[in-house]
């Protein structure tokens, strides 16, 4: 059973009845739970004022108020209201201790109570402890869920929305592997790379381009999709090989920022380089980004956005709110992933990205993100966080491509004109949906045109970790 389940049948909430709940916690308002009250067809607003109250009342049979909102009356009496603080909770906690917990460890708590029985009260000398483990708890249990699922959908994948699916739930698998310590299984790796790469070089993918901008499934409908949504200031913040599992990275350093998040998968272009993909981001434009000879990121992203006074930024820039007066359209970059990936030294022997998160973790904790971010919110600006392709560790394979046939090359891949004299490389080819004259030579698997043997971090192929990446708009 899962935390809003919980919480839910604690509520005893009575479906016939008009009930107003007031939460003091800050639980109801989750997505998690949100999301179980409409599974439960539950019909549910969310209120902020009395006004609020009596427009949702009359819709709505369930309606969930902010902690320190003064109910009059005659609302007692149209409805039934609830009380959701800390007697409510299914564990018994220290008062003082709920203000050190976040959210989301306090639903692990629940969790962990209600599937091991645990009952001791939770304090000030034990709460670490306690939580740590319920963590701990949480994850086992996502990860065998991730692994039941991406099984499942690896023998029904068809199309490009399985391919984002599947890349989502792997991504997060990566991230909850490396929460535990432990490897992602490797059975399991070589299925969803043996049904992706199958897919791909289908060209399933291929197909995902005629979407509109409305739902956009590639990158070069990034920029259309936010200039659709009519907001007065933006902010496209960009995270250079922010594949899936770095998001949740990303993520969790960001939690205590209490922002929330919609997000969406993309497929990056192929071969997922920053060249070709971040530039189909900025310039809007597939086809535009396999024949330019110079990149002018500022200038496309000004272009594109030609209704809005523009300025582009990259990390440590943005210091003061006064470098946004009169601006009402922001890009900005971040390298953070795309540099730690490059410098991270692995072992021969090493397959996860472990300590490469590590350094990670380490950086964000000293850099000054948080801090630009918040200040762009703070200055009413509408985020959205995108990425251009992520990353994999793969080893070398000790082959080299020609020079004079290498037209654009990453690591992992290759963009040649069409010659036959690919056909005596151990690659795999990829055809570039939209552009005739060229190829993409892939290198096989998870390895790398590099000296045998050799393990990095690299990218540039069609491996689910390089080519879904995450298009989050940041809610509030």
């Amino acid at each position: 059973m899962l935390w809003p389940e919980i919480i839910f049948n604690r509520l005893n909430i009575n479906p016939g009845t008009k009930t107003i709940i007031v939460d003091h916690l800050g639980l109801l308002t989750e997505p998690d739970f949100t999301s179980f009250l409409s599974i439960k067809k539950m019909e549910w607003a969310f209120a902020q004022d009395v006004p609020g109250i009596l427009s949702a009342i009359k819709s709505a049979k369930l309606v969930i108020i902010k902690e320190g909102l003064e109910l009059p009356a005659y609302l007692k009496k149209q409805a039934s209201v609830i009380r959701f603080d800390i007697q409510k909770l299914p564990i018994e906690i220290e008062p003082g201790i709920l203000n050190k917990l976040s959210n989301t460890r306090i639903e692990a708590l629940i969790e962990y109570a209600n599937d091991t029985g645990f009952m001791q009260l939770i304090g000030q000398n034990n709460y670490k402890k306690y939580v740590a483990t319920a963590e701990r708890h949480c994850w086992q249990k996502e990860i065998r869920q991730l692994e039941e699922n991406i099984s499942v959908q690896c023998q029904s994948a068809q199309n490009y929305n399985d391919l984002l699916s599947l890349g989502e739930l792997w991504g997060h698998y990566i991230y909850l592997n490396y929460r535990l310590d432990q490897s992602p299984k490797g059975k399991m790796l070589d299925e969803l790379d043996r049904v992706s790469e199958a897919l791909v070089l289908n060209h399933v993918v291929r197909d995902a381009f005629y979407e509109s901008s409305f739902h956009p499934k590639t990158v070069d409908k990034i920029i259309p999709h936010i200039k659709s949504r009519r907001q007065q200031k933006v902010a496209l913040v960009c995270f250079d090989a922010m594949g899936v599992a770095e998001w949740y990275v990303l993520q969790q350093y960001l939690s205590e920022k209490g922002l929330r998040f919609k997000e969406k998968m993309l497929f990056a272009l192929i071969p997922t380089m920053t060249r070709i993909s971040r530039s189909a981001i900025f310039y809007g434009n597939t086809e535009q980004a396999y024949h330019l000879k110079t990149i002018n990121e500022d200038k496309a992203f000004a272009e594109n956005l030609s209704n809005y006074t523009v300025r582009s930024f990259r990390e440590g820039d943005l210091t003061s709110k006064e470098q946004l007066l009169g601006i009402e359209a922001v890009k900005l970059i971040y390298n953070v992933f795309d540099d730690l990936a490059h410098k991270t030294i692995l072992p021969p022997s090493e397959t996860t990205k472990h300590l490469y998160f590590n350094n990670v973790f380490n950086y964000l904790a000293k850099s000054r993100i948080k801090d630009e971010l918040q200040l762009l919110a703070d200055e009413g600006f509408k985020l959205w966080f995108c990425s251009d392709h992520g990353s994999v560790v793969a080893g070398g394979n000790g082959q080299k491509i020609d020079k004079y046939l290498i037209e654009a090359s990453s690591k992992r891949a290759t963009i040649i004109g069409k010659s036959e004299l690919a056909k005596f490389y151990d690659v795999n080819q990829y055809e570039i949906p939209f552009v005739q004259e060229k190829i993409v030579l892939l290198a096989k698997g998870r390895t790398c045109f590099s000296t045998k043997n050799k393990t990095e971090i690299t990218h540039g192929g069609i491996s689910l970790d390089e080519l879904v990446v995450p298009f989050i708009e940041v809610e509030n």
